[in-house]
């Protein structure tokens, strides 16, 4: 098929016969103004910005396609390989609820990673705080790793021995994962640093 010229952003060719390239999924073979050229199938037209986005299909690469986003004014010519399907399904309605309530969940958990930040900790301690944050509710009281939830708080320099709380059984779990993790954590912390690890 003939090429349909579109550099003025498409603007033109929107009131010719050209312009059927511009039904979504439409296949296009595309050459801008800077001498690139391309295959593939029209994504996305803004007018309003005066942008337009190709969805390219990739082989014999480990990505399976790629997306172009175009100046109309860059696009030189468009010729269309292959008409847009019959039919394009429409886009499901937005739920606000559900955009406010991801917001919430999303802010929620930012507040919580916050409080997670120690002021004045060491690289050692914050790391302890992370990995104890894996798996149990955790808060800074000062310099203090506490677990509320089970009673159990966790002082400088953050041994098994500064581990310390009424419940024996949860006293116990804490302490051997303060063991556990420690070398681990050190090493970590070392290899970040430049340092030694040390707490």
């Amino acid at each position: 098929m003939a090429a349909a010229a579109v550099g003025d952003g498409g603007g033109r060719a929107a009131g010719d016969a050209d312009a059927a390239w511009r039904a979504l999924g439409t296949v296009v073979r595309v050459k801008t103004t800077y001498g690139d050229e391309f295959t593939g199938s029209v994504f996305a037209i803004d007018d309003a910005a005066g942008m337009v986005v190709f969805k390219e299909e990739l082989e014999f690469t480990t990505l399976k396609r790629n997306v172009r986003i175009v100046k109309g004014s860059a696009v030189d010519s468009v010729e269309v390989v292959e008409a847009a399907p019959g039919r394009v399904e429409a886009l499901p309605p937005l739920s606000m609820e559900a955009i406010r309530a991801r917001e919430k969940h999303a802010m929620d958990k930012v507040r919580r990673d916050l409080k997670r930040v120690g002021r004045g900790v060491t690289p050692f301690a914050q790391a302890l705080m992370n990995e104890l944050g894996k798996t149990y509710e955790v808060a800074w009281e000062g310099k203090t790793i506490a677990l509320p939830h089970i009673g159990i708080r966790v002082s400088e320099p953050y041994g098994a021995a500064e581990c310390t709380g009424d419940d024996q059984t949860a006293l116990l779990r804490i302490r051997r994962i303060v063991e556990a993790a420690a070398p681990k954590l050190e090493r970590s912390v070392s290899d970040e640093s430049g340092g030694d690890g040390r707490r």
